[in-house]
């Protein structure tokens, strides 16, 4: 889901986390399953006391968006 890109933003202050996610397209079929993933895993982390998970939608990634790590992983040049 990180690799992907599909976690947008966290933010942690103290024992509360903030995680705004994004899915590949708003009808993704598999959108549901990733974001009770990410809420379940939340929920098991002792070390959370409060979290919001808000699904955010942002621009599609392009090429030039991509690491140069990433494009060497992907064979694109650099």
């Amino acid at each position: 889901i990180v690799d992907l890109g599909l976690i947008v933003n966290v933010i942690i202050v103290g024992s509360n986390v903030t995680v705004d996610m994004t899915l590949t397209t708003p009808d993704c079929p598999y959108g549901p399953v990733l974001f009770n993933m990410v809420e379940s895993t939340l929920r098991r982390d002792e070390l959370i006391d409060k979290f919001d998970l808000n699904l955010v939608w942002v621009e599609p990634k392009t090429q030039n968006d991509l690491t140069d790590m990433q494009k060497l992983e992907m064979g694109l040049d650099i």
